[in-house]
């Protein structure tokens, strides 16, 4: 072998690992971006099912005045990830509105979509958000 020469696989050992390293700066910043989009959307979709969520004619809080933000930090592929969750403090009653029920008596309450719907007339708003955002070049 020659002086100043390697043999191919050092080589593409080297490009290997160039290319991991290359790889994991640029999830990590990704994953980043995604956490702010996420947060973003978090706090527009809270901010929107409190105008839509019905409200009763009893009692001083309303179902919309419990809508909360929550954040879970788990793991995904190996890195840290904050999971968001839109929900209320008074979960219970959400599936009963969203689905109806039957009451007591026996008298069928009717369904009053409105998480649902919320969600599917902007998600593709959403969906640019994240779009637009992790197709940035900072």
């Amino acid at each position: 072998m020659a002086k100043n020469s390697y043999p191919l696989s050092q080589v593409a050992n080297e490009l290997n690992n160039m290319v991991a390293e290359f790889l994991t700066e640029y999830s990590e910043e990704l994953q980043a971006k995604a956490d702010k989009v996420t947060e973003e959307v978090a706090k527009d979709f809270a901010e929107k099912l409190k105008t839509v969520t019905p409200r009763s004619d009893e009692g001083p809080v309303h179902m919309a005045d419990t809508v909360i933000i929550t954040t879970n930090r788990e793991k995904i592929y190996g890195h840290p990830s904050k999971a968001r969750f839109v929900s209320y403090e008074q979960w219970q009653l959400t599936h009963l509105l969203e689905f109806g029920w039957t009451h007591q008596s026996g008298k069928r309450i009717d369904r009053q979509p409105f998480a649902r719907p919320l969600f599917d007339q902007n998600k593709e708003r959403y969906y640019k958000m994240y779009k637009e955002e992790l197709s940035k070049n900072d």
